[in-house]
């Protein structure tokens, strides 16, 4: 079984019966990182975000890049988010996907204040969301 991970509903597009969550926030990032998960096309993957202290919402969904917003989308059902009991909700460090560097102590929980690369290894800390392989040079 893969792991929850956390995302922010607040960004879900619904275009009739079809939903998409954007994985764009931090705490998405962080949690891919922590996990060693690269998004890839067709990968389904849990994703929750906190609704109240007893209760988590998630909802499983199938990946796809859109090459219009160079996101990556979790895609579902409408209908499909259900409510959870709330479970463990600790968000792991922000770790290099390639050196597992723990970067979050150089850094704030802020967007505009991490960097592009890992100060340890060079490398960028953007891997697990980077666009699907081919798509880069586009």
């Amino acid at each position: 079984m893969h792991p929850r991970i956390a995302a922010d509903f607040n960004g879900i597009t619904q275009n009739g019966q079809n939903c998409s969550l954007i994985l764009d926030s931090y705490t998405t990032l962080s949690d891919l990182s922590y996990h060693s998960i690269r998004l890839q096309e067709g990968m389904r993957l849990t994703f929750w975000d906190q609704s109240d202290e007893a209760e988590d919402l998630e909802v499983e969904t199938m990946l796809c890049y859109e090459l219009v917003s160079k996101k990556w989308l979790g895609q579902f059902a409408a209908g499909a988010i259900r409510d959870v009991p709330a479970k463990k909700r600790n968000i792991g460090p922000l770790l290099c996907y390639s050196c597992r560097k723990d970067v979050t102590e150089k850094f704030p929980h802020f967007w505009s204040h991490i960097p592009m690369v890992c100060p340890s290894c060079g490398l960028s800390l953007m891997i697990p969301i980077e666009p699907p392989e081919g798509l880069t040079s586009r």
